[in-house]
């Protein structure tokens, strides 16, 4: 499974979820998240 996969499974999860983005800045994961790659 490719890293990309995973994290488009992610974007699309109803729940949200958040890790460390660029920089160390938290990047939030869910269904109303501009980072939601779904939209």
């Amino acid at each position: 499974v490719s890293v990309s996969l995973l994290d488009r499974f992610k974007g699309c999860t109803d729940l949200v979820l958040a890790e460390a983005g660029p920089h160390g800045l938290t990047i939030i994961y869910g269904p109303d998240s501009p980072a939601d790659p779904c939209h």
